[in-house]
């Protein structure tokens, strides 16, 4: 029987699995898996036409970005592909930060664009909750603005931010507050 090799390019930031078609790890003989800790590429001798399905899971604070060489195009965490020839498979991730905030009571923070509209992100009240935190992407560029309660005003901001101006702007370069 003819065979290729798969090899699976060392991850920077990740875990690189084959999987079976409900994404649970292959175990026994067809066992394949590269990690970051991993010295060197892995590799895995296969069957001509073997059907092999790989999963993709970012270490903490990194997200998964693209695929790379035979997956590349794959659009989801998953890649399927046929052992017609030997072939390379690798993936890129991006680093990631969290943004937490907390409003003061009478005011909230919000996400804002170049014009002042909220935008996704940031949606902070006094109550807290899932609209304080938030995980961008390194070197995101973004603006916060305080916005007062009817009957308050906005005092100033601490931590990462500084300064009696309701407007903030930040650059993801490390988690921020």
């Amino acid at each position: 029987v003819k065979t290729y090799v798969l090899t699976i390019t060392k991850p920077a930031h990740g875990t690189i699995t084959r999987v079976d078609n409900a994404g649970v790890a292959v175990a026994g003989a067809g066992a394949l898996s590269c990690a970051t800790a991993d010295l060197t590429n892995c590799t895995k001798t296969l069957d001509v036409d073997t059907a092999v399905k790989l999963k993709v899971v970012a270490d903490s604070t990194w997200r998964f970005d693209a695929w790379g060489n035979a997956c590349t195009g794959e659009l989801t965490t998953t890649c399927s592909l046929t052992m017609t020839a030997d072939k390379t498979v690798s993936a890129t991730f991006v680093k990631t930060y969290v943004l937490t905030v907390t409003a003061s009571v009478g005011g909230s923070v919000k996400t804002i664009d170049g014009s002042g509209n909220a935008i996704a992100g940031i949606d902070c009240t006094s109550a807290g909750g899932a609209g304080c935190s938030k995980v961008y992407d390194v070197s995101t560029a973004l603006t916060l603005k305080a916005f007062p309660s009817s009957g308050y005003r906005f005092g100033a901001w601490a931590t990462d931010c500084a300064g009696t101006d309701p407007t903030c702007s930040l650059t993801m370069s490390g988690d921020k507050a």
